[in-house]
Parts: C-alpha cells; sequence; structure tokens
C-alpha cells in the first residue's frame, strides 16, 4: 500500500480536485483501476473497494440519461464506498450533483485533462505501479552508457564518482550518484532514479559538491534508467583469480530480479570509463547472441578440422 500526496497526484498527473475536503493523502493499496458502469446501474456484486475508479464519457451518459432522483441514489451509492479516489476524465459531461455528494460523502474526486477514460487509465496506470512497486535503496552510480543501465557498486572511496564524471564528459548521462533508489517495476525489469534531494549532484572528495546538469548541460543527466548491468569495482587483490576470458555468467540479485554482473578489480593506471563503456558494448552484443569467446572457440575448432 501507497499513501500518495494529494497535491501531489494532482500535480504530477495535471488533475484537477473535484474534492478532497481536509485530506492530505489518499492510501492506495493497489494499482488496479475499475470502471464503475455496472455498479451505477445498480450490480453491485463483487465490487472491488481497493480500486481507483475512473469516470467515462459512457458511464457519465448513462447518468445523464436516468432521473435526477436515480441518478443522485447512484452516485451516493458509488460515492458513500471507501475506494481510494475517483477520476472523472475530460469528455465526460458535468455532472450537477457531483461535488455536493462528494462533499456529502467526504470522497476525493479529481477531473482529468486526459480526453478520454481509456487515456486516463493507462496514465494513470502506470505511475500507480511506479508508486506501488517494490523498493530497495543501492549505494553505487547509476549511469546510462550506450543506452544501457549501468549500476556501478564498490567500496566508499575506490573511484566511483571519479569514472562516471569521466563517462559523462564522453557524452553518457548520469542518472544517480551514491544512492540509487531502485524499484521492480515489472516482473524483471528493475528501474533506478536517485533521491529528489541529490538529484542531479555527484560528490567529489577534494572537490565538494558538483551540479553536473548546470556544469555539463541537460544532456548529461536523466531522471531514470533500467539496471540492465551492474559494474562491480574492487581493489586488485594480486593471489585472487579474475575472469579473463567472460566465462564466468554471474548475476547480483536485487528484488529478486538476476542482474548480469561483473567485476573489474581496480589498481592504478586502469582506465575505468574505457573499461566500462567496453562492458556495456559487449553487453549489448551478448543481448543480441554475440559472444567473442564462442567466436575464438568455433574458430579453433575449424582450425583443428583443417589440419
Amino acid at each position: 500500500m501507497a499513501k500518495i500526496s494529494i497535491c501531489k497526484l494532482a500535480q504530477d498527473l495535471h488533475f484537477d480536485v473535484v474534492w478532497a475536503g481536509d485530506k492530505k493523502t489518499v492510501e492506495v493499496p493497489c494499482a488496479d483501476i475499475n470502471r464503475p458502469g455496472l455498479f451505477l446501474a445498480g450490480f453491485h456484486q463483487r465490487f472491488d473497494i481497493s480500486r481507483i475508479q475512473v469516470i467515462g464519457t459512457a458511464e457519465v451518459s448513462y447518468l445523464m440519461s436516468i432521473s435526477k432522483e436515480m441518478r443522485v441514489k447512484a452516485l451516493e451509492g458509488l460515492l458513500k464506498v471507501p475506494f481510494p479516489f475517483a477520476v472523472i476524465s475530460a469528455n465526460a459531461k458535468e455532472i450537477p450533483e457531483l461535488q455536493e455528494i462528494a462533499i456529502k460523502n467526504n470522497a476525493v474526486v479529481f477531473k482529468s485533462k486526459k480526453s478520454t477514460a481509456t487515456k486516463v487509465v493507462a496514465e494513470l496506470s502506470g505511475y500507480l505501479n511506479s508508486k506501488l512497486a517494490p523498493m530497495t535503496t543501492v549505494h553505487g552510480v547509476l549511469l546510462d552508457i550506450y543506452g544501457l543501465g549501468v549500476l556501478v557498486t564498490g567500496e566508499s572511496g575506490i573511484g566511483k564518482s571519479e569514472a562516471a564524471l569521466e563517462l559523462v564528459k564522453r557524452g553518457h548521462r548520469l542518472v544517480a550518484d551514491d544512492s540509487v533508489i531502485v524499484k521492480r517495476i515489472a516482473e524483471n525489469r528493475l528501474v533506478g532514479e536517485a533521491p529528489e534531494s541529490i538529484r542531479n549532484m555527484m560528490e567529489m572528495r577534494g572537490v565538494g559538491i558538483i551540479n553536473v546538469e548546470l556544469m555539463y548541460g541537460v544532456s548529461a543527466v536523466i531522471h531514470s534508467k533500467s539496471i540492465d548491468l551492474v559494474v562491480h569495482l574492487e581493489f586488485w587483490d594480486k593471489d585472487k583469480d579474475y575472469d579473463r576470458l567472460g566465462m564466468d555468467e554471474d548475476r547480483m540479485e536485487i528484488l529478486e530480479v538476476g542482474v548480469p554482473l561483473l567485476t573489474i578489480p581496480v589498481h592504478p593506471g586502469r582506465n575505468l570509463a574505457i573499461i566500462m563503456e567496453t562492458a556495456a558494448r559487449n553487453t549489448r552484443l551478448k543481448q543480441t547472441g554475440y559472444n567473442a569467446l564462442d567466436e575464438i572457440r568455433e574458430r579453433q575448432k575449424n582450425m583443428m578440422e583443417e589440419e
């Protein structure tokens, strides 16, 4: 369940508030949306009070076709039910009694600027799926590199922000530095964004806090990005065996979603920006079905057969 500010909801979705009374927030238990046509017509069975109600042209046309007495009875029956809130589409005609009945039942009612109920449902569904998505916070840096969402993790001071800034200078985009809010918006899809308080900001040791958008332009930042690859930076350990051929296919579990994981050893002289660009390009190629290691194996096989 999500508790959503009424003012923020109206602002984000460009709704007009028909009535909200003294309420500041609404509690939304799920992202499911309902068209209450059957309920208004008198069929009240299997009505889910956890769903948001969207009233469109069809519902309003029905209400305006019946007598005032029946219309008031139908609306009062609907608005006294404790669902989160109702939204009327822009194409729906005004119902004279709507605000009065909303006030009487202290129901939260919005009016959308979207022309049809279908458009309202589509926009509202995407918004609620984001708000209600399972969420966690990860320490790291999230970047858009060649269209791939790359989450960079590692110990503090290992050089994540410095590498990220070099990538921004090379034309890639910053999503979040230091703290990344991760949401699971679908069964196998994660999206990351920055906390609002530090959005577009980056901490550089010895320099301080910098505003990446003001320094490098609006094209240097992006509000959110899917997480397609995790690059974990760790200090070089000479006694550890690192994967040199790309044979390992490690994954990092975030919110029960497995994300491809690369572990990159860090020591003086390594250009982390180029390494991460290469990792992003190589991951893109693997997504298309190409793997350089498989090609080497195929070449060796052909050479052996020729001999």
